[in-house]
């Protein structure tokens, strides 16, 4: 197999942070589920191994749930609540993103 461009890896690991960072400026205009299926996407494929993007995902996934609350609110709980009104598929998945952000950091 023939190898890639020494610089392959180094650059797809700053376009995979351009896509989160993209991702991030959605998010802030509550475009949640653009985020995901755009440019964090297009972030996990390009470095997989980044476990923060799997958090974020997981993240965007509980803001779509309740798009009135602060995911970040540590006050009330909200993560928590969120949680519990999330389709069984949706918390699945927001599990299974949690569990690969650990899993690779």
């Amino acid at each position: 197999e023939k190898a890639g461009h020494p610089w392959k890896q180094k650059m797809d690991r700053l376009e995979a942070e351009a896509w989160r960072l993209y991702a991030k400026q959605q998010g802030q205009n509550g475009f949640h589920q653009f985020a995901i299926a755009e440019h964090l996407q297009k972030a996990i494929s390009l470095h997989p191994d980044r476990g923060e993007l799997y958090f974020d995902r997981a993240m965007y996934r509980l803001r779509l749930s309740s798009p009135q609350a602060d995911v970040t609110d540590h006050e009330d709980l909200s993560i928590f609540s969120r949680l519990s009104r999330l389709q069984e598929k949706d918390f699945q998945k927001v599990l299974e993103d949690c569990e690969a952000a650990i899993s690779r950091d």
